[in-house]
């Protein structure tokens, strides 16, 4: 008989980072879409939506990969591409995120129906949160960053400061964060719903 693995392997690499970098565009394209429905909103649903839809994704990841490596994987798309944009913090917090979720899921958590939920739901904390960190950790690079869009130093200033009083109003960061937790749950049920069928015995059966 042939033992599983218990740590991932190039084909489960190479599956990771297409399936992560799957829910990444669809991260990236809901976005604009969104902004004329306003800041508060849009940037709530550029979360949510993408949580939603991306937890067959995420499924069919950890159903395909259940194996030591693959929450971290999953995260390493998305700690690149911020990288590529010149923040640091944010990159830092999704790596964190891919070494707390491999924590979590140690111990028998690929056996456990709704261990894989957990990880889940801290990923889109951090995309939740990760621009406010940066922006409290390192101000100067924010505005360096609206400056790289074409502004100049005063109008960038002023949207930096605009967009850290949205961030930091805990009623928006109330609402915030429940509703990333909530559609991260709702995405990952839908997961298990439908995918049940496909992948008997394994972490969703």
């Amino acid at each position: 008989m042939k033992k599983e693995r218990k740590y991932i392997g190039v084909k489960d690499l190479i599956l990771g980072v297409l399936l992560s970098c799957v829910v990444l565009v669809l991260f990236f394209v809901v976005s604009p879409l969104l902004q004329p429905l306003g800041v508060h909103v849009s940037l709530i649903l550029a979360v949510v939506i993408p949580a939603i839809i991306g937890g067959s994704v995420y499924l069919l990841l950890i159903n395909k990969s259940p194996r030591t490596g693959t929450i971290f994987v999953f995260c390493l798309p998305f700690a690149l591409m911020f990288m590529i944009t010149g923040t640091v913090a944010t990159p830092i917090m999704y790596l964190l995120c891919g070494i707390i979720g491999e924590l979590i899921m140690l111990g028998g958590g690929w056996q456990t129906k709704w261990c894989g939920v957990i990880p889940y739901c801290l990923f889109w904390l951090v995309s939740s949160f990760g621009s406010l960190v940066s922006m409290l950790i390192m101000p100067e690079s924010s505005v360096k960053a609206f400056m790289g869009m074409g502004m100049d130093q005063t109008t960038a200033q002023t949207m930096f400061e605009t967009s850290l009083a949205t961030f930091t109003d805990p009623v928006f960061i109330t609402v915030q964060a429940v509703s990333a937790i909530a559609a991260a749950i709702l995405g990952y049920f839908i997961g298990t719903k439908t995918l049940l069928k496909h992948f008997k015995g394994a972490v969703v059966a």
